[in-house]
């Protein structure tokens, strides 16, 4: 017996038995064109064909880029009408071999990433991709982590890209995508007199989300993409598909005074099935009691799925909630409701509500927390003095984490507090990693921890962060656009302009997905269409100044001083106007589109030494990589 690293392809002819027993000629003639194919590939490239098997082949090669160019010629030689309807995978990796042939985990992902191909398409691994990147002639794109049948953690997949392959969108991916260990709480439908009531149901389902993500091993789709599902009638297949999860949880909140009823079903996707029904009757003070008893069912239901999964783990129990005292509870759903639309006023909104429920009841540590969140978004988008902001921040994270030391939420905002007020990498590194083992499933955490890797120039860890995020909140356009912005970070242009144009196609007018696309056709040289996508921020926006920065750097490289002069005077405007933002980042990206490095250096310098979170985006952003080296910039990123 021996064990080597292999590259390993499987070959498989689609559709051949229903072939064989239409036409046996025609099946004839499809398999003898793949074995011609595969033969000549393969000695071509120096593999070794380990066996034909029916209609498909297994050959291992010593490289990977030899394997892909391998599987490439062969889809290539048998395109010509009338063409054999192959898929092919490829994964590199142990292979094991004795007597009876290869087999090991190498051989068993190949097999699962050709099942999931279409006729015409060659699908690879992130390893396989990581050896061909660099190779001028393959390409390939990003369909996303997929969940392979008896692998235990997702696997990143992509589609080699050639005029002669199908290239397959995520959708098209058959199966595979969904976990069986993934469920998603599709927000509960309000049947009470009052409309006002509507914020009480989506609190319920939310508080749902947040204890089932705290189970190690269970995949929970986060909330803006379960609650992407409001108001449509969508089939539970569908949404099993779309959110790549094996079930659903629905019900419904009803409401009349102090009285409760709450109705919960958990759906299997893949057949429709009813796994468990309950109706709950109770006063307001016991609803909290109720979604920790319809977690627990939920976890027992899903646990046989649990145990088959490596990676579960036993986690923190889900123990029974006490009591609420007064309205507090009810506040606090209410400032959720708020966090959830992302808005500086609804920040703001969000801060007042969880003032007035910890005034009511003070030992609950998530009021805090949510609060904190609102200070770090207010002071990390510039909406009020950085260092009020942070400093109000600190303050609730500290309270609610003198509570529950294992927050997850107060955890990761401290992660981002760190990184945007101090430039500490390892300290929020740490945290964040902290807050991910007590609440594994927590899309905001695996975010932030994207985040913290792009400030660390950690760019591969950064993306697979944010594939982390986006595979628990695969509908969120600022996820997507974190996982945009971490593969555009690494250089993966096609990659970053496929996912960011996902994330526009949920939300046209959501503007920092439409600046970070800018910026992938500006680094691949496509300075018109960049400006055209940077133009339009403005109208989008409602105020001329949006984005004055980047479009006053993008006219000074087209060699237009006197539109770049206007973008720094509306930059120096909104300065005066609004003397609570910092905008010196603004000014020195507009000298440095023009060639000014010093001026744009001497700005960089005085805005860091304000707000050192200032420097988070040159730590990372390729606009600065041509003077990256340069000894003054080397000093203040360093300092």
């Amino acid at each position: 017996m021996s064990r080597r690293l292999r590259a390993v392809v499987f070959t498989d002819i689609v559709g051949s038995t229903a072939t064989m027993q239409a036409d046996e000629a025609e099946a004839r003639r499809l398999r003898s064109r793949h074995r011609e194919a595969v033969d000549r590939a393969t000695a071509r490239w120096g593999g070794e064909l380990v066996q034909y098997y029916g209609d498909g082949s297994l050959a291992v090669f010593d490289s990977a880029v030899a394997a892909v160019r391998s599987g490439v010629e062969i889809q290539r030689g048998v395109r010509q009408p009338p063409g054999v309807p192959l898929r092919i995978g490829i994964h590199v990796g142990d292979v094991v071999r004795d007597e009876d042939g290869v087999f090991g985990d190498a051989v068993n992902v190949a097999a699962r990433l050709e099942a999931l191909a279409r006729p015409g398409a060659i699908l690879v691994s992130a390893k396989v991709y990581d050896e061909i990147k660099n190779q001028g002639d393959l390409d390939a794109v990003s369909l996303g982590p997929v969940h392979l049948r008896n692998v235990a953690s997702p696997t990143e997949v992509y589609a080699i890209a050639d005029p002669a392959l199908l290239v397959p969108g995520r959708d098209d991916l058959p199966g595979g995508s969904a976990s069986p260990v993934g469920v998603a709480v599709l927000p509960f439908a309000s049947l009470s007199a009052d409309p006002e009531h509507a914020w009480f149901a989506d609190g319920i389902a939310e508080e749902l989300i947040n204890a089932l993500a705290r189970i190690p091993g269970l995949k929970v789709t986060a909330r803006t993409s379960s609650f992407a599902f409001r108001d449509r009638q969508a089939d539970v297949r569908h949404i099993g598909r779309e959110l790549g999860v094996g079930s659903v949880l629905e019900g419904s909140v009803r409401r009349a005074g102090s009285r409760v009823r709450l109705t919960a079903q958990l759906v299997d996707t893949t057949d429709g099935f009813q796994l468990f029904s309950e109706v709950y009757d109770r006063t307001l003070d016991d609803v909290f009691a109720v979604q920790d008893e319809v977690a627990r069912t939920i976890v027992r239901e899903l646990e046989p799925r649990l145990l088959e999964t490596p990676a579960a783990s036993p986690g923190r129990p889900i123990t029974a909630s006490t009591p609420w005292r007064g309205e507090a509870y009810e506040l606090f759903l209410r400032a959720r409701a708020e966090i959830a639309r992302w808005t500086p006023d609804s920040m703001r909104q969000a801060i007042e509500l969880c003032r007035r429920s910890i005034a009511l009841d003070g030992d609950r540590a998530a009021p805090w927390s949510t609060q904190a969140t609102a200070w770090v978004f207010l002071g990390g988008l510039g909406q009020m003095p950085r260092d009020e902001a942070y400093a109000e921040a600190e303050r609730a994270i500290e309270a609610a984490l003198e509570l529950d030391p294992d927050d997850a939420v107060a955890l990761t905002n401290r992660a981002l507090r760190l990184i945007f007020a101090d430039g500490n990498g390892d300290a929020a590194l740490s945290l964040v990693d902290h807050a991910l083992t007590v609440a594994p499933g927590l899309a905001f955490s695996h975010q932030s921890r994207a985040y913290v890797l792009l400030h660390e120039r950690r760019f591969d860890a950064a993306i697979e962060s944010a594939q982390a995020a986006v595979e628990l909140d695969p509908l969120s356009p600022p996820l997507l656009n974190t996982l945009g912005t971490a593969f555009m970070a690494a250089g993966r242009l096609a990659d970053a302009r496929r996912v960011l144009e996902r994330a526009l196609a949920i939300a046209p007018q959501f503007r920092s997905a439409v600046q970070f696309l800018a910026w992938t056709y500006l680094s691949e040289g496509d300075l018109d269409r960049a400006s055209e996508l940077m133009d339009s921020l403005p109208e989008m926006a409602g105020f001329a100044s949006a984005s004055a920065g980047p479009r006053g750097y993008l006219y000074g490289l087209r060699g237009m001083p006197e539109r770049a002069a206007e973008m720094m005077a509306l930059v120096s405007e909104r300065e005066r106007s609004e003397p609570h933002l910092q905008l010196g980042i603004d000014r020195a990206i507009i000298h440095l589109g023009s060639g000014e490095v010093d001026a744009a250096i001497d700005l960089l310098g005085e805005a860091a030494r304000s707000h050192r979170g200032t420097l988070f985006f040159v730590r990372w952003a390729a606009i600065w990589d041509p003077i990256r080296d340069h000894p003054r910039l080397q000093a203040l990123l360093s300092g």
